[in-house]
């Protein structure tokens, strides 16, 4: 008697499952480095801006250096939102999006990133449902395929086709699309493909090409691609990639509409972007742009005299800094290294205390820890949250509404002080509607 059982599927599933965890590796890898990243150049960019603004006017050589660190600190800005993206852990404003509306209104600059001698063509102008999505990251992912497409392409000619789609997924087919490692759930998505005619890729090399830094002469540099999954996966989509050598490759993205994910909520709370940037930034860096004589901050800053802000930062260089860039504008700052540090001295100083600035990811007392026993103590306090993680899902936990901001890290000294001014208006208003 012989018998004989198929094993290919039980293969493929321990293959995804070693998948599945090699990206949660990398990711947890990438999210940790980039927050302790987060902190230095938090520091750096402001001892840098403080810099700038303390120089005498004639210290014309010393003011170069200083700004051209300021430059070098944007730049691993976004060398740390790429690594965020990747881990599926950066901060994202999520809104309703017509995907098509806005390949439309931005396919002119994708197409300044590449050669001339290579055409876009597409999208069709068609009606589609609409997505929850990241503008920001959804243009970061288009651009990365594009120029992706067009390292493959090379030095000649060649086409890169971009198409947009309703798609409605059955749960039979769902396992089709479990690159990134997550289960799709059936419904309609919205099917976003990028195809190009350039060198295509061998089986072994589709294996690798979303590893971060993997290089070869058509896959892309850095952490391109490897950042494509990771905002795919933050938002819960499906990625599949098909490529032959000689022919092109060619990348299909599912984004899911609300009424596939109907749990899903839109996050309400005001996020300032460490980097003020236009639709477009996240590829583009206004930053580099600037003109030399284009001042660097806005002047004169505005006077809080009697305002109080308390700095809770297990990173001394970071809680320094922010401190002298609040006293630029006359608030007073206590400063604390821990969450239970800064429950104390919240305690002996709330009526004085107009702010809390607080570091989510600290040891000892959790970021969250810290709030609720915070508004324990002063249910009205206004609390800006610092961090280079997304903390919506905290956010949301504590059930949030005026008195709850979030700033990420690193944050420029404009970003800091409108993030303190607007926290300032809204306590004036609530206390004007509390004598009305």
């Amino acid at each position: 008697i012989l018998i004989s059982t198929d094993i290919t599927e039980q293969k493929e599933a321990e293959m995804a499952m070693l998948h599945s965890q090699k990206l949660e590796s990398l990711g947890i890898m990438a999210g940790g480095v980039a927050h302790d990243f987060n902190n230095l150049l938090a520091a750096i960019v402001g001892q840098a801006s403080l810099g700038v603004i303390k120089l005498e006017r004639d210290s014309q050589s010393v003011e170069e250096h200083l700004h051209n660190i300021l430059r070098a600190g944007q730049r691993a800005t976004d060398l740390t939102r790429q690594m965020l993206n990747y881990a599926g852990r950066s901060v994202a404003e999520f809104q309703l999006l017509d995907l098509g509306q806005l390949l439309h209104e931005n396919i002119h600059f994708f197409s300044a990133s590449i050669s001339k001698q290579i055409q876009i063509q597409g999208p069709q102008t068609s009606e589609l449902p609409a997505i929850t999505g990241d503008a920001g990251q959804v243009q970061q992912l288009v651009m990365n395929l594009i120029l992706n497409a067009a390292d493959a392409i090379g030095e000649g000619a060649g086409t890169i086709t971009v198409s947009t789609r309703q798609y409605q997924l059955s749960l039979q087919e769902a396992h089709e699309w479990k690159l990134t490692g997550e289960q799709l759930a059936a419904g309609t998505y919205v099917m976003l493909e990028i195809a190009d005619d350039g060198c295509g890729m061998d089986s072994d090399t589709l294996k690798k090409i979303f590893d971060p830094f993997f290089t070869t002469k058509f896959t892309g540099k850095g952490l391109g691609l490897a950042s494509v999954i990771g905002i795919v996966r933050t938002h819960h989509g499906g990625l599949q990639v098909k490529s032959a050598p000689g022919i092109g490759t060619t990348f299909r993205i599912l984004f899911p509409t609300p009424e596939t994910l109907p749990n899903r909520t839109i996050p309400t709370i005001p996020v300032e972007p460490a980097i003020e940037r236009s639709k477009v930034d996240s590829f583009h860096d206004s930053v580099l742009e600037r003109e030399e004589d284009e001042p660097m901050f806005d002047e004169p800053f505005v006077s809080y005299a009697g305002k109080k802000v308390l700095i809770i930062d297990d990173e001394r260089d970071v809680r320094q800094v922010t401190a002298e860039i609040l006293q630029l504008s006359d608030i007073q700052t206590l400063e604390a290294p821990n969450g239970a540090k800064g429950v104390e001295l919240f305690r002996q100083h709330k009526q004085e205390i107009d702010l809390v600035l607080l570091d989510l990811s600290m040891p000892g007392m959790s970021g969250e820890e810290v709030v609720r026993q915070l508004w324990t103590i002063q249910p009205a306090v206004q609390i800006t949250l610092l961090s280079g993680y997304d903390q919506h899902e905290v956010a949301r936990r504590l059930g949030v509404g005026n008195q709850l901001s979030f700033l990420q890290k690193p944050y420029t000294m404009d970003s800091l002080l409108k993030e303190i001014g607007r926290q300032f208006a809204n306590v004036e208003t609530s206390a004007a509607l509390q004598l009305a």
